[in-house]
């Protein structure tokens, strides 16, 4: 998973979508899942990032729940997002 290329995808929807919200932190880690057999496999990927929020975002009809629901409905994969 190219994450510089997430990264800006990411970036593209916030300044479309969340304007005011900029990127603090970005990784993507792969996760895992169990198979049948007990053994862990590749499963997919999970975004972890730290953003900052703009100084009116508690006034803004937009919450940090519709934010990573729309991250994660774009891009197919897990949102865990921290808000600074």
């Amino acid at each position: 998973m190219d994450e510089n290329r997430l990264k800006k995808i990411v970036t593209k929807i916030l300044d479309t979508s969340f304007e005011g919200f900029t990127i603090r932190e970005f990784r993507v880690l792969p996760t895992q899942k169990l198979d049948e057999e007990g053994n862990w496999v590749p499963d997919s990927h999970t975004i972890f990032m730290g953003l900052n929020r703009p100084a009116n975002f508690y006034l803004q009809k937009q919450g940090e729940w519709d934010l990573t629901r729309q991250l994660e409905q774009v891009l197919g994969l897990e949102v865990v997002a921290d808000f600074f």
